[in-house]
């Protein structure tokens, strides 16, 4: 068994039918089946703010998280912690909920403006008793991304470099201009979950702080 090639979920995430501010089950019902069951995984999603106003997240002290006229790409976690929800779904509609301009204390659902793509590697055929794969997947995934995007320049200065949302120096690649990244992502995480179910939750062992990228 290997881990699923990256699927793009960026038109489900567009659609315009869709009630964000639903209640469950309603609101994962409004979902075809097979993305309803991406319970864990890890993701990447590129967002452009066409307006001169910024976007701010919804936090008590609210940060700009998308400035006007740029870029922004995330890339992180969700785990399936056994909640009936748990999933990619949880995860976006948390992430687009917290998306406001002008201090609004109403969700905005700003993602049919803002988002350009949405890519998942779906991790939920893994079983690894308690231990969560995507946890320990997410720090090459996100160090891979990280490194890519340096190299080519992308990244706006005087970020913190913990943060999994990334001002960038231009619009957001397309899925195009990803392919070789997504090329040593699903290989590089492929080989790591292989050898960590043959050894039988060896997951810990087979990450190390070394192991924050693929070459």
């Amino acid at each position: 068994m290997t881990p699923s090639t990256v699927l793009d979920l960026t038109e489900e995430l567009r659609r315009e039918d869709v009630d964000w501010s639903a209640r469950n089950p309603a609101f994962s019902n409004q979902f075809p089946e097979w993305v309803r069951d991406i319970r864990e995984g890890v993701y990447l999603s590129t967002y452009f703010n066409p307006s001169a106003a910024p976007v701010h997240d919804n936090n008590r002290k609210a940060k700009e998280v998308i400035p006007g006229g740029c870029g922004m790409l995330k890339y992180g976690k969700f785990e399936n912690t056994g909640g009936r929800y748990d999933g990619a779904l949880k995860r976006f509609r948390e992430t687009f909920w917290h998306m406001r301009r002008g201090g609004s204390a109403e969700p905005q659902w700003l993602q049919h403006e803002l988002l350009e793509l949405v890519l998942v590697m779906d991790l939920s055929a893994y079983q690894c008793g308690s231990f969560s794969i995507a946890r320990a997947v997410e720090p090459i995934w996100n160090g891979t991304i990280n490194a890519w995007l340096k190299a080519r320049g992308l990244l706006a200065t005087g970020q913190k470099q913990r943060v999994e949302s990334r001002v960038l120096t231009r619009k957001p690649p397309t899925i195009s201009e990803l392919q070789d990244l997504l090329g040593a992502l699903e290989q590089g995480i492929a080989t790591l979950c292989s050898t960590a179910l043959a050894v039988d939750q060896g997951l810990g062992a087979a990450l190390s702080p070394s192991a924050a990228s693929i070459d």
